[in-house]
């Protein structure tokens, strides 16, 4: 009932299909010569009876020695068969040649090709059967000493002319070396240059005797009867793996034509954006937001663009690119470029924000964690900070985005960056004499604005003493520490001469009378004339 439902043209599709399949692996089943003691007998290019050519081949080479040995004359006859002939030796059949063995591009026929069989196993056989001659013994003797003769002769000159090249390169370095004026450096390139190139010529020099070794054993091999297939196949392999490379060779030189050519046109690219990205470094060329400080890291992630570019464009056209082995190393590089070039691509990726988002340039003066001075050079992974104590600290880009960044010399206005100068000073000294005092010491200071004028503010009243900070604007941010040391040692010289201890008590127990500043001493005088007259004479001096 099933076979009834499905259609008659499906069930002969089904049984043609195997057919089909198997006529068309019969059909591409390469040819294959059938070799007798290094003489082709025939090709077989047919399949027959599910055999292959080569399989063909393989059977009647081993049907030929079975008979042979039997020792037999070797008597090689053929008979016409339907569609096909026949080869016997001795009787015994030993090949099938069909119709579609023939040559047909060279109009060849069957009775050709059984004629042209039958004549070379004939041939084949009886020179396995005929004895060596005197002559034969004679001729292969002496090609077996003229190729032992050249061999060695090609041995001496190779000796010869790797002696000479050493001493020629041995020459040249120490010409080459005579124009370094460092000794040492001028030694050191001459010995390096001598002993790679010994090495080099010592590695060519057996390469050449190896190759030569292996001619001279092919053609000795192959001047005797008896070993003259050994020979032949150690010929044969030389002849293919010489095809094989002059075929690699030239099937690469286009590939590797079509590599150079995006190599130098990517090369022409680079060196167009370093031309480009120079005008811009040197001001010669405004682009807005590419400024000065911009454009090296610009060229920079241009340049590895571009590169990027060129080598995944080169890539398929390189050769063995596309065969597994090639594969498996790319894939191994990339794992390995990935699980180790994280951080490195983390801290590249830091420095081009820091570049891009402007918060640091080249030559301002920040403070980064407890590192404080004056950029010197922000690069892909850390950023260089040269301090007042002639200190070359290098920070990684990653740690200055992960912290507080204080740039000093950032927007600082027309009246230049604020200096603050923090003070704690008990409750009994007159907040208004210290404002006074403070304010006096700011005018003492060398590298501090006299406009605006400096102010003080008490930024909290704590338990045991008021916090003044004096503010006062600075002229260069790069003298903050030496301006600030100074601007303390000021602060504590007038309290010393007013007589006011830069004290902050913490009490124990309740003082016996509240630490109180009395009211008939809340309005100070604005200057103290001991203060006045010494502020008077420190200006004049």
């Amino acid at each position: 009932m099933v076979i009834r439902l499905v259609p008659r043209w499906l069930l002969l599709l089904l049984v043609l299909l195997p057919c089909a399949i198997a006529w068309s692996a019969e059909e591409r089943a390469p040819a294959a010569v059938l070799r007798l003691h290094s003489h082709d007998i025939t090709e077989l290019r047919a399949t027959l009876f599910g055999y292959t050519p080569a399989e063909r081949a393989a059977l009647a080479l081993q049907r030929i020695v079975e008979v042979l040995h039997e020792g037999g004359p070797g008597t090689v006859t053929r008979q016409a068969v339907t569609d096909g002939a026949l080869l016997s030796v001795d009787g015994q059949r030993v090949l099938l040649l069909a119709p579609d063995d023939a040559d047909r591009l060279l109009g060849q026929t069957l009775d050709d090709a059984a004629d042209q069989a039958t004549k070379a196993l004939t041939s084949a056989i009886t020179e396995e059967h005929s004895p060596l001659s005197s002559a034969q013994l004679i001729t292969s003797l002496i090609r077996v000493l003229t190729a032992t003769a050249v061999f060695v002769a090609g041995v001496v000159v190779l000796v010869l002319v790797r002696g000479w090249t050493i001493r020629l390169i041995v020459r040249v370095a120490h010409a080459c070396a005579g124009a370094v004026r460092n000794r040492e450096l001028a030694a050191f390139l001459q010995d390096q240059l001598v002993r790679s190139f010994r090495w080099g010529l010592l590695v060519l020099a057996w390469a050449l005797g190896l190759l030569g070794g292996y001619v001279w054993l092919s053609v000795c091999l192959g001047a005797f009867h008896s070993t003259r297939d050994i020979g032949e196949q150690l010929g044969g392999r030389l002849f293919d793996v010489s095809l094989g490379i002059i075929q690699a060779v030239g099937q690469a030189i286009p590939q590797l034509t079509v590599v150079a050519v995006i190599m130098a046109v990517t090369g022409i690219l680079v060196h167009m954006s370093k031309l480009f990205f120079a005008r811009i470094e040197h001001r010669r060329l405004s682009m807005g937001w590419l400024n000065r400080d911009t454009a090296v890291p610009t060229r920079r992630l241009t340049t590895v663009i571009l590169w990027l570019i060129a080598i995944a464009m080169a890539y398929p056209y390189v050769p063995g690119s596309s065969t597994d082995s090639f594969k498996g190393i790319s894939v191994l590089v990339g794992i390995m470029a990935s699980l180790g070039g994280a951080s490195l691509v983390g801290q590249a990726a830091s420095g081009f924000i820091l570049t891009y988002l402007g918060t640091i340039r080249v030559g301002d003066y920040v403070i980064v964690g407890s590192t404080e001075g004056v950029v010197a050079n922000i690069g892909v992974f850390t950023t260089r900070i040269e301090t007042i104590f002639k200190e070359a600290v290098s920070i990684p880009n990653i740690f200055i985005l992960s912290n507080t960044i204080t740039n000093l010399s950032r927007f600082p206005g027309r009246d230049g960056f604020v200096l603050q100068a923090v003070t704690t000073i008990g409750y009994t000294v007159p907040w208004r004499q210290m404002h006074v005092l403070l304010i006096e010491a700011a005018g003492r200071t060398p590298g501090l604005k006299r406009t605006p004028e400096p102010y003080v503010q008490q930024r909290s009243l704590s338990d045991f003493y008021v916090e003044y900070h004096l503010c006062c604007h600075l002229e260069n941010p790069v003298e903050r520490i030496p301006v600030l040391s100074d601007l303390y040692c000021n602060i504590q010289d007038l309290c010393n001469e007013q007589g006011i201890q830069i004290l902050s008590p913490h009490y124990m127990q309740e003082p016996a009378t509240p630490a109180v500043v009395p009211r008939d001493q809340w309005n100070p005088p604005a200057v103290p004339p001991a203060l006045s007259t010494t502020s008077t004479n420190q200006r004049a001096d």
